[in-house]
């Protein structure tokens, strides 16, 4: 509604001095049988109206057209907030699941373009939940944040670095040397998970389960890498936590022991 208010105030500008200058022509004309004083100081208030009202006009517009580019600039600003939200985990500030499979998608379609195969490890928090519940949800909280933090660290040619929900996190990542660069960084990353986390005076423990998958000509979509790495955690979680294991092409995961952290 501004913006048409805006254009009416222009129409109606442009009506009036064009409903001027029709008058003052007409009053210049029937003044030509005036003497030549006459008619020049006419003709000289007809052309300095006319400029007055010409550049008014001209103020008038530019203003209009800047007050248009800057709501244009604030609307397309809100709306790369508001995508950017939709995103966006607030808590621990990486990706959500929409935003991270909208970028594995993206690294499946450049496949060609890097060499480079793509990988996705799904982490599971192992004793997360004795943290929330012993010491509160502000030092759960805090332990998403610095494994949040950990990640974005050590997730060496991480394409995106996602919380999916509750204390479930994912990775994608390139790898131009297969199986053994995916799971030599799923199990950097479980070391980093397990170093304690200084909570006011404690010091809070957790560790995780990694499932990984690479893509594959079976698997060729963000979704299915997806679900396959989560498949390969869960495997993970019944043969006893805290371990990385690879999805195959056949039932069985391949399990990778990762050092433990002192």
């Amino acid at each position: 509604m501004q913006l048409l208010r805006g254009y009416w105030s222009l129409v109606a500008t442009v009506l009036l001095f064009g409903g001027y200058l029709a008058f003052e022509f007409d009053v210049y004309t029937d003044s030509r049988d005036a003497s030549p004083e006459r008619e020049r100081g006419d003709l000289l208030r007809l052309l300095t109206v006319s400029s007055v009202m010409m550049f008014g006009f001209m103020v008038l517009s530019l203003r209009r057209v800047l007050e248009h580019a800057r709501e244009r600039t604030m609307r397309n600003a809100a709306e790369f907030r508001a995508r950017a939200v939709e995103r966006t985990d607030l808590l621990t500030g990486l990706a959500n699941r929409l935003r991270f499979e909208e970028l594995v998608a993206d690294a499946l379609s450049e496949r060609a373009k890097y060499g480079a195969q793509a990988v996705v490890l799904f982490i599971d928090l192992d004793g997360f939940k004795p943290v929330n519940d012993t010491h509160g949800h502000a030092a759960g909280d805090a332990v998403l944040r610095e494994v949040a933090a950990r990640l974005t660290k050590h997730a060496e040619d991480a394409v995106c670095i996602a919380r999916l929900g509750g204390d479930e996190f994912s990775v994608c990542a390139r790898t131009a040397h297969g199986v053994q660069h995916a799971m030599r960084l799923a199990s950097t990353l479980l070391e980093a998970i397990e170093r304690t986390i200084p909570f006011e005076d404690k010091q809070l423990a957790v560790s995780a389960t990694i499932g990984v998958a690479i893509c594959t000509d079976e698997m060729q979509s963000a979704s299915d890498l997806l679900k396959a790495a989560d498949s390969a955690m869960y495997s993970g979680k019944r043969d006893g936590r805290g371990q990385v294991v690879l999805h195959g092409s056949k039932p069985q995961a391949v399990t990778w022991s990762s050092p433990r952290v002192a």
